[in-house]
């Protein structure tokens, strides 16, 4: 059945409700609700039916999502043991005397998005939280550092032929080469094509071209003379904790950082 421009309404609703709201939950379950309407006629009985017995548990019980839940769930808590411990803080102050320039910062983030490629969606909740302080300490936005590591999560991870994304596409082009009677190897097409995904390979390119002609423009040039004016510590308050004494002591280091993120390469290799 065609639904025309029906169609385009979920992905509207969704996008302008992100905008206007700031909740992308909200926003996801908005689309995803006018798009369960439109299914069912417009009957809203039918629609909340839909939505919990014939969407919401069926995508929870399959197996890729769950892992997903629980790669997030981990990642989660990994990320709260930086903030309680002030590991990410500790780390960012005991590399500040090497890293102690925008350029730098930029640099190091952007090499920290590449070298963390097993997981589209590990990169920007494991190397955001460690690069955090230090941009707000060297007074670059955090708009960047989220432009950065967008652009460094999936289009890494979209060159690479041996994790997720990577053994996904593979499946899709050998699927087709059955469906078309092709006898080709998937994993030289995919490493063929390589070449080809220019959105990927640019989004790459462009942090350094930018960090290194520190050129911004739009709402990112806004966003960086916003982050000029700031005056960011690496002082906090998970930073410190009192004895019984009542003295404080500073008990935060860098530890609770570098030691799960070994781990995890350790797993992974």
């Amino acid at each position: 059945m065609d639904y025309g421009f029906l169609s385009l309404l979920p992905p509207i609703v969704a996008v302008v409700m992100a905008i206007t709201s700031k909740n992308v939950i909200l926003s996801l379950f908005c689309g995803g609700f006018v798009g369960t309407l439109i299914f069912a006629g417009g009957n809203p009985f039918l629609v909340t039916k839909a939505m919990i017995g014939d969407y919401f548990f069926v995508q929870l019980t399959d197996s890729y999502n769950a892992g997903v839940i629980v790669l997030i769930i981990f990642i989660g808590g990994f990320i709260k043991l930086m903030e309680k411990s002030g590991g990410a803080q500790a780390f960012s102050k005991s590399v500040y005397k090497y890293v102690n320039t925008k350029l730098k910062a930029q640099f190091c983030a952007w090499l920290g998005g590449i070298l963390i490629f097993f997981s589209d969606l590990g990169t920007p909740l494991l190397v955001g939280p460690v690069f955090r302080p230090l941009f707000d300490k060297l007074k670059i936005s955090r708009e960047k550092l989220a432009w950065i590591l967008d652009s460094t999560s999936s289009p890494v991870a979209i060159l690479i032929p041996f994790i997720g994304w990577g053994v996904y596409i593979m499946g899709l082009i050998q699927a087709e080469f059955e469906h078309l009677h092709i006898a080709q190897s998937d994993y030289s097409t995919f490493v063929a094509a390589l070449p080809f995904q220019i959105y990927a390979i640019l989004a790459i390119i462009m942090i350094p071209l930018v960090a290194l002609t520190n050129k911004d423009f739009s709402q990112m040039k806004k966003a960086e003379q916003k982050a000029a004016l700031r005056d960011y510590s690496f002082e906090d308050d998970s930073q410190k904790s009192s004895g019984k004494d009542g003295k404080v002591y500073r008990t935060s280091n860098a530890r609770p950082v570098m030691v799960p993120i070994i781990v995890v390469f350790g797993k992974y290799d």
